[in-house]
């Protein structure tokens, strides 16, 4: 069998960093420990402002603030997504980041598939 340059240089593929995802799964798997942390922040919480909450309005406003975050790589917590002055996301930010970057269960930026409406059989003459 031939050897291939590097082969003959004593590297191995596996070891090429440009192989390597070790960096990406681990960058993965603290942002999903940091979005579990956030959430168990609001999850365990049994009074909001000197008031009771319940596990239903923890959920609620969770699901209200998720979208505000994102997972910095760098910084390796969560941050929030900036903004301009007129709080929309700048335009363009989010292109360079990854999916795992931003909650786990975030439905507001992702489409709903429209529904076709369905063919009227009952025409009559």
């Amino acid at each position: 069998m031939k050897k291939s340059p590097l082969q003959m240089l004593g590297i191995s593929r596996k070891a090429s960093p440009l192989n390597d995802m070790t960096a990406q799964e681990n960058d993965s798997i603290a942002a999903a420990n940091a979005w579990s942390n956030f959430k168990a922040g609001y999850m365990n919480r049994t009074e909001h402002m000197n008031k009771p909450i319940s596990a239903e309005q923890n959920q609620l406003e969770y699901d209200r603030e998720k979208n505000e975050f994102y997972y910095d790589r760098e910084a390796g917590k969560l941050k929030l997504i900036p903004t301009d002055d007129a709080e929309q996301p700048i335009q363009g930010w989010r292109d360079s980041k990854e999916d795992w970057q931003f909650a786990p269960d975030r439905t507001a930026s992702k489409k709903a598939p429209r529904k076709r409406p369905a063919a009227d059989t009952t025409y009559k003459q």
